[in-house]
Protein backbone atom coordinates (compact mmCIF):
# COMPACT_ATOMS: atom_id res chain seq x y z
CA UNK A 1 0.00 0.00 0.00
CA UNK A 2 1.71 3.35 -1.25
CA UNK A 3 0.56 6.05 1.79
CA UNK A 4 2.85 8.95 -0.31
CA UNK A 5 3.55 9.23 -3.81
CA UNK A 6 7.53 9.98 -3.66
CA UNK A 7 7.98 10.12 -7.56
CA UNK A 8 5.36 12.68 -7.39
CA UNK A 9 6.96 14.51 -4.44
CA UNK A 10 10.50 14.44 -5.99
CA UNK A 11 9.32 15.03 -9.49
CA UNK A 12 7.89 18.72 -8.20
CA UNK A 13 10.98 19.50 -6.62
CA UNK A 14 13.56 17.91 -8.97
CA UNK A 15 15.43 20.75 -9.69
CA UNK A 16 15.59 22.22 -6.30
CA UNK A 17 16.66 19.19 -4.63
CA UNK A 18 19.48 17.95 -7.52
CA UNK A 19 20.77 21.39 -7.02
CA UNK A 20 21.40 21.48 -3.52
CA UNK A 21 22.66 17.49 -3.78
CA UNK A 22 25.22 19.32 -6.32
CA UNK A 23 26.13 21.96 -4.42
CA UNK A 24 27.07 19.41 -1.42
CA UNK A 25 28.85 16.83 -3.33
CA UNK A 26 31.33 19.82 -4.64
CA UNK A 27 31.92 21.51 -1.80
CA UNK A 28 32.01 18.07 -0.17
CA UNK A 29 30.45 19.58 3.45
CA UNK A 30 28.51 16.57 3.54
CA UNK A 31 29.10 16.98 7.89
CA UNK A 32 29.16 20.18 9.73
CA UNK A 33 28.39 21.97 6.65
CA UNK A 34 26.94 25.18 5.92
CA UNK A 35 23.44 23.24 4.77
CA UNK A 36 23.39 21.50 7.92
CA UNK A 37 24.21 24.67 10.05
CA UNK A 38 20.86 26.25 7.94
CA UNK A 39 18.42 23.13 8.81
CA UNK A 40 19.74 23.61 12.45
CA UNK A 41 19.17 26.98 12.87
CA UNK A 42 15.55 26.79 10.84
CA UNK A 43 14.41 23.63 12.96
CA UNK A 44 15.30 25.87 16.26
CA UNK A 45 13.47 28.97 14.89
CA UNK A 46 10.73 26.79 13.93
CA UNK A 47 10.22 25.14 17.12
CA UNK A 48 11.51 28.10 19.46
CA UNK A 49 14.21 26.93 20.92
CA UNK A 50 17.85 28.00 21.92
CA UNK A 51 19.51 24.59 19.95
CA UNK A 52 19.08 22.46 17.73
CA UNK A 53 22.10 19.50 16.87
CA UNK A 54 21.89 17.30 13.83
CA UNK A 55 23.08 13.62 14.34
CA UNK A 56 22.52 10.20 12.03
CA UNK A 57 19.06 9.44 13.51
CA UNK A 58 16.26 9.15 16.22
CA UNK A 59 17.88 6.78 18.49
CA UNK A 60 21.13 8.56 18.70
CA UNK A 61 19.16 11.37 19.76
CA UNK A 62 17.56 9.85 22.11
CA UNK A 63 21.05 7.81 23.33
CA UNK A 64 22.56 10.24 23.43
CA UNK A 65 20.09 12.83 25.94
CA UNK A 66 20.36 9.75 28.26
CA UNK A 67 23.77 9.74 28.11
CA UNK A 68 24.02 13.41 28.76
CA UNK A 69 22.02 12.76 31.70
CA UNK A 70 23.96 9.95 33.21
CA UNK A 71 20.95 7.89 32.99
CA UNK A 72 22.35 4.12 33.57
CA UNK A 73 22.24 0.94 35.78
CA UNK A 74 18.92 1.30 38.92
CA UNK A 75 17.59 4.03 36.83
CA UNK A 76 13.45 4.42 35.85
CA UNK A 77 12.82 5.67 32.72
CA UNK A 78 8.81 5.94 31.83
CA UNK A 79 7.97 5.21 28.28
CA UNK A 80 4.80 4.89 27.08
CA UNK A 81 3.60 1.13 26.09
CA UNK A 82 2.46 2.65 22.63
CA UNK A 83 5.61 3.63 20.43
CA UNK A 84 8.37 2.65 18.19
CA UNK A 85 10.78 -0.14 19.61
CA UNK A 86 14.05 2.63 20.01
CA UNK A 87 12.05 4.97 22.50
CA UNK A 88 12.47 1.99 25.19
CA UNK A 89 15.35 -0.05 23.61
CA UNK A 90 17.40 2.91 24.24
CA UNK A 91 16.79 2.88 27.73
CA UNK A 92 17.91 -1.01 28.20
CA UNK A 93 20.95 -0.11 25.69
CA UNK A 94 22.11 2.26 29.13
CA UNK A 95 21.76 -0.19 31.46
CA UNK A 96 18.28 1.27 32.71
CA UNK A 97 15.01 0.00 33.13
CA UNK A 98 11.90 1.08 31.34
CA UNK A 99 8.60 0.91 33.01
CA UNK A 100 6.33 0.95 30.77
CA UNK A 101 2.81 3.23 31.03
CA UNK A 102 -0.84 3.21 30.05
CA UNK A 103 -1.82 5.37 27.12
CA UNK A 104 -4.80 7.48 26.54
CA UNK A 105 -7.34 6.03 24.97
CA UNK A 106 -8.42 8.98 22.77
CA UNK A 107 -4.91 10.36 21.88
CA UNK A 108 -2.89 7.55 22.09
CA UNK A 109 -0.16 9.58 23.64
CA UNK A 110 1.33 8.74 27.46
CA UNK A 111 -1.43 8.81 30.31
CA UNK A 112 -0.55 11.55 32.94
CA UNK A 113 -2.38 9.30 35.98
CA UNK A 114 -1.21 6.01 35.29
CA UNK A 115 2.03 8.28 34.71
CA UNK A 116 2.03 9.31 38.32
CA UNK A 117 0.30 5.74 39.64
CA UNK A 118 3.93 4.03 37.97
CA UNK A 119 5.91 6.36 39.57
CA UNK A 120 4.32 6.15 43.02
CA UNK A 121 4.72 2.48 42.72
CA UNK A 122 8.43 2.70 41.67
CA UNK A 123 9.05 4.71 44.55
CA UNK A 124 7.15 1.80 47.13
CA UNK A 125 8.97 -0.49 45.27
CA UNK A 126 12.32 1.04 46.03
CA UNK A 127 14.73 -0.84 44.01
CA UNK A 128 14.99 2.09 41.34
CA UNK A 129 15.39 5.71 41.45
CA UNK A 130 13.08 7.53 38.65
CA UNK A 131 15.09 9.92 36.68
CA UNK A 132 13.49 10.54 32.90
CA UNK A 133 10.20 10.57 31.22
CA UNK A 134 10.22 9.73 27.79
CA UNK A 135 7.18 11.01 25.64
CA UNK A 136 6.55 10.13 22.61
CA UNK A 137 4.53 13.14 20.30
CA UNK A 138 2.11 10.73 17.75
CA UNK A 139 -0.67 11.69 15.00
CA UNK A 140 0.16 15.63 15.22
CA UNK A 141 -0.61 15.15 19.08
CA UNK A 142 1.93 16.59 21.57
CA UNK A 143 1.21 14.63 24.83
CA UNK A 144 -0.55 16.03 28.21
CA UNK A 145 2.66 18.58 28.42
CA UNK A 146 1.10 20.47 31.32
CA UNK A 147 0.09 17.51 33.02
CA UNK A 148 3.38 15.46 32.66
CA UNK A 149 5.90 19.02 33.06
CA UNK A 150 3.58 19.13 36.53
CA UNK A 151 4.24 15.11 37.62
CA UNK A 152 8.38 15.40 36.34
CA UNK A 153 8.58 18.73 38.30
CA UNK A 154 7.10 17.12 41.88
CA UNK A 155 9.51 14.68 41.53
CA UNK A 156 12.25 15.91 39.76
CA UNK A 157 12.56 13.99 36.94
CA UNK A 158 13.72 15.03 33.11
CA UNK A 159 11.36 15.59 30.23
CA UNK A 160 13.09 13.81 27.17
CA UNK A 161 10.50 14.54 23.97
CA UNK A 162 10.61 12.42 21.38
CA UNK A 163 8.83 14.20 18.93
CA UNK A 164 8.31 11.37 16.29
CA UNK A 165 5.41 12.03 14.86
CA UNK A 166 3.76 15.07 16.93
CA UNK A 167 6.80 17.80 14.74
CA UNK A 168 3.93 21.02 13.65
CA UNK A 169 1.48 19.91 16.91
CA UNK A 170 1.05 22.77 19.46
CA UNK A 171 -0.37 23.48 22.78
CA UNK A 172 -1.45 26.65 23.11
CA UNK A 173 1.65 29.06 20.93
CA UNK A 174 4.45 26.39 21.72
CA UNK A 175 5.62 23.67 19.12
CA UNK A 176 5.56 20.29 19.36
CA UNK A 177 9.56 19.46 20.38
CA UNK A 178 9.84 22.16 22.65
CA UNK A 179 8.51 20.48 25.60
CA UNK A 180 10.85 18.44 26.78
CA UNK A 181 13.96 19.30 29.01
CA UNK A 182 15.87 18.05 25.14
CA UNK A 183 13.73 17.07 22.46
CA UNK A 184 14.25 14.74 20.09
CA UNK A 185 13.00 14.53 16.23
CA UNK A 186 13.78 12.17 13.52
CA UNK A 187 14.34 13.84 10.16
CA UNK A 188 17.22 12.02 9.96
CA UNK A 189 17.57 13.34 13.11
CA UNK A 190 17.87 16.40 14.78
CA UNK A 191 17.95 16.90 18.91
CA UNK A 192 17.00 20.03 20.61
CA UNK A 193 17.67 21.33 23.68
CA UNK A 194 15.29 23.87 24.89
CA UNK A 195 17.82 25.28 27.81
CA UNK A 196 20.92 24.63 27.63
Amino acid sequence: MQFRDLKKQYSVLKQDIDAAMMEVAASSAFIMGQPVKELEAGLAEYVGVKHCISCSNGTDALTLALKVWNIGAGDAVFVPDFTFFSSAEVISLEGATPVFVDVDGDTFNMDASDLERKIARTIEEGRLTPKVIITVDLFGLPANYPAIRKIADAHRLFILEDGAQGFGGMIGNKRACSFGDISTLELKCSLYQSDI
